[in-house]
């Protein structure tokens, strides 16, 4: 319980109370376990949908009735389709914490925070971008390196110099950095896709997409031989689950062209990077739990007062992640060049002006643009 507010500023024990509350709590508890049921929920490729006998109603079944039925035994495909998008949102979801955190961080040591750490990150903005911009404004005033290591390695070790810190720091540094790239403003916007699921489930998930390159095309009676979209001469593109969403980049007001956006889905590693970012993010949080208890005033001991003489012992930081020690690093989850994503526009702009062309990304963050030619033709497949 809170006493009753005496103004618009938080009192300095308050705030010294809701950050021992905020920073008492294990957050990479919460992501391993999150990924951990993901990882449980893979389904075997070729899974057959199956009924299994039904267990006792639960109190969840016993509260919806016959309703219930249709959550007790969702198909193999469903659940797929739900692990590879949740996957994708587990990922996105530890960047953008490791980000924000980062945000608030770095602008109280410029003294532009208030009392709490916890309404701080509370305070953040709610675009994502005047967040990078945040951080990368502080990060220009300050020596990076030292900076960003004294954030996720404890300021005053005395062994910051040491090859192997400096090995596990980096690692961090990376997956930080590739935080920031998931959130860029660029040609490929991952951060929108992440939205649309979030707002409204503004997506597709689907494992039943083939994009192919090949070299033989329908013949006069539009029919495509099956082989043809296997064999030597054929190039898939996209042949896993994909994520397809509509996004219309650009201001408003200048009428901004609609596109269509595919990136392939891989679960296992979005869980990979989601784990990484995650466990950078738990170091960070540490360090800055463990400033926070480390500099009470001096009038704080180690018991709270709960009033009619009840004492409780204060409480402390979860325990630091440690380093990883030589990765892994994104591109040892990633090939540089994997094909992830495919972005081709729908309409022109309003003011007259021209759409971005159709493009190819890839895990390096390069692309390439494409254009398609000739007329659209409708074959059908047939064994051969």
């Amino acid at each position: 319980m809170f006493p009753p507010p005496t103004g618009p500023e938080l009192a300095a024990d308050l705030a010294r109370g809701l950050d021992d509350i905020y920073f008492a709590s294990d957050p990479l508890g919460y992501f391993t376990a999150r990924i951990s049921s993901l990882l449980a929920e893979r389904v075997p490729e070729g899974a057959r949908d199956e009924t299994s006998s039904a267990p006792e109603p639960s109190q969840f079944e016993r509260l919806l009735g016959e309703v219930a039925k249709t959550y007790r035994n969702p198909t193999p495909q469903a659940r797929k389709l739900q692990t590879g998008i949740d996957a994708f949102a587990v990922r996105q979801h530890a960047a953008e914490t490791l980000l924000r955190l980062t945000y608030v961080v770095l602008r109280r040591r410029c003294g532009r925070g208030s009392p709490s750490v916890w309404a701080d990150v509370e305070a953040t903005p709610t675009g994502m971008a005047d967040v990078l911009d945040g951080i990368q404004e502080c990060f220009s005033k300050d020596d990076r390196w030292s900076l960003f290591r004294d954030l996720v390695y404890p300021p005053d070790a005395a062994d910051k110099d040491d090859p192997h810190v400096i090995s596990g720091v980096t690692t961090f540094a990376e997956w930080f950095n590739f935080s920031l790239e998931l959130f860029a403003r660029g040609p490929l916007d991952v951060s929108a896709a992440h939205n649309k699921f979030k707002h409204g489930l503004g997506v597709r998930v689907r494992d039943d997409y083939l994009v192919n390159f090949a070299t033989d095309g329908p013949d006069e009676h539009g029919r495509v031989a099956k082989s043809a979209l296997t064999g030597a001469g054929a190039v898939n593109v996209f042949d896993r689950i994909v994520l397809q969403f509509l996004a219309s980049p650009g201001p408003r007001k200048q009428g901004p062209p609609l596109e269509s956006t595919t990136l392939r889905i891989s679960p296992n590693v979005l869980l990979a990077q989601a784990a990484l970012i995650a466990h950078t993010y738990a170091a960070m949080f540490c360090v800055a739990a463990n400033t926070h208890f480390n500099t009470r005033d001096s009038h704080q001991d180690d018991c709270h007062d709960l009033g009619d003489g009840v004492r409780s012992e204060a409480p402390s930081a979860a325990a630091y992640p440690g380093l990883l020690v030589d990765g892994p690093l994104p591109e040892h989850i990633t090939s540089s060049k994997e094909l992830i994503a495919m972005r081709q526009p729908l309409t022109q702009r309003r003011d007259g002006s021209a759409a971005r062309e159709a493009a190819f990304f890839y895990a390096d963050g390069t692309h390439q643009n494409f254009r398609i030619t000739g007329p659209v033709l409708t074959a059908r497949v047939v064994d051969g």
